[in-house]
């Protein structure tokens, strides 16, 4: 966690898809850019516009995150 777990912000809307691993999250009014890179073990998140306002100074929605699978049931039927 960045800051200690201080870091938190929050962005509501969609991001739309520019390619087939890109999307781009933008929305009318609001100044934050966001840029998403999409891997098959990732998803890489930059921060490209003022985001500020939506989280702590000392932070920022950049980072690489890993893309984790949604765990099977093993319950058999």
């Amino acid at each position: 966690m960045k800051n200690n777990g201080e870091c938190i912000g929050e962005l509501k809307g969609e991001a739309i898809l520019k390619g087939t691993n890109k999307a781009v999250y933008r929305e009318p009014g609001e100044p934050c850019v966001l840029e998403f890179t999409f891997t098959s073990s990732s998803v890489t998140v930059k921060e490209t516009e003022a985001c500020g306002s939506r989280r702590g100074l000392r932070c920022s929605f950049d980072g690489v995150y890993p893309r984790k699978k949604d765990p099977k049931s093993t319950k058999k039927k």
